[in-house]
């Protein structure tokens, strides 16, 4: 799987629950992938518009800021 299409699955994966932060290495594993890309794909994600929160500490991880998504086809 390629680096964009990654990060649509980490988006589509941290939508599934915007209410909990999820940790990096529940991220990566469900992509299947480093905990280290996490923060990578975060900053790509944030750079085309998509609000993610990043918690650090102990109960911390990543989550949507806004509640729900919208996918436009063209």
């Amino acid at each position: 799987m390629n680096r964009t299409a990654k990060c649509i699955e980490m988006l589509v994966y941290l939508s599934e629950d915007t209410e909990n932060y999820r940790k990096a290495k529940d991220v990566a594993d469900y992509l299947n992938t480093n905990p280290r890309n996490i923060r990578e794909f975060k900053r790509e994600l944030e750079s085309a518009g998509f609000g993610i929160e990043e918690k650090k500490g102990r109960y911390g991880g990543y989550r949507l800021k806004d509640k729900k998504l919208v996918f436009v086809s063209v």
